[in-house]
This record gives C-alpha cells, structure tokens and sequence, in this order.
C-alpha cells in the first residue's frame, strides 16, 4: 500500500481553507476505510480455517481474540468517526455562511473606578552626614568706610 502524497497548497481565502479542511476530513475517512477492510479479511481468515478438509482449525479462544480485537478497532472507528462528524459540520457552518466572520473591534468602555492605596512600606536607613566645615570664604569690603568716603566727598 501506497501512501498518499501532499501538494504544497497555500490558501489565499476562506472558502479555500475550508474545502482544504474537508478533503483532509474525506483523507481521513478513506483511511479509516482502509483499516475497517484489513479487519474483515482478518475475519474472513479465521472464518475460512472452519472450511472441510482444514487441518488447524482455530480454537474457540482464537475466535474470540479475534471478534475482541476486531470490536476494539471498530469501536476506535466509530468514535474517530464522531469526531469526524463534528469537524465536517464545523467546516460547512463556516463554508455556508451560518458562523460568520469576526466582526470589529467595539469602543473601549470608561476606566474603573481606582482601588484603594495600599499601605506605605518602611522607611529607608538614613544616610551618612556629609564633611563639614568647608574653606572660609573672602572677607567682603568694608561698607562703613564706603559710607564715610562717599560723605566725604559729598562735603
């Protein structure tokens, strides 16, 4: 048995992806096909050990193997099956219109209200006192022999 091969495929619309979505569904389907046919021939098999003239015939347990592990796949089947389902009727809601875009973005509400202040956390360690006692500055000029000077002069 073959296995199938993929083309690369970039869809370019909606209705595009969507059929992509079902062919991959009915790829999956064709699959389970496959699997359903190789359990009959397994039962087709144990059937036909019970034909005149065979000599190993199948013990009653062989039978019941077989018939629980065919019940096992099917049953695996079928819920495949569901999931199957669900995707496909996803796939054509959406192809025919029934789930529609996503329309635009609506305004954005008022602000709430501001919560409560939480409490204050611990102070920090105080730094170190910087160096005192800088350099002595210029001693200015002496303003009361400017004010005799200037009354001197005046006189």
């Amino acid at each position: 048995m073959s296995l199938p091969t993929f083309p690369v495929i970039s869809p370019q619309t909606l209705e595009e992806s969507i059929n992509m979505i079902l062919i991959s569904i009915a790829m999956e389907e064709l699959g389970l096909s496959r699997i359903i046919n190789a359990e009959s021939e397994k039962i087709q098999y144990i059937i036909g050990t019970f034909e005149e003239g065979s000599e190993d015939k199948p013990s009653l347990e062989d039978v019941l193997a077989v018939n629980k592990s065919v019940k096992g796949v099917l049953d695996s089947i079928a819920q495949n099956q569901l999931i199957l389902k669900s995707k496909m009727e996803c796939a054509l809601d959406v192809l025919e219109g029934t789930i529609g875009p996503t329309g635009a973005t609506g305004p954005q509400g008022p602000a709430g209200t501001t919560g409560a202040t939480g409490p204050q956390g611990l102070s920090g360690v105080t730094g170190a006192t910087g160096p005192a006692g800088g350099a002595t500055g210029a001693t200015g000029a002496f303003i009361l022999g400017k004010q005799t000077a200037c009354k001197n002069a005046v006189d």
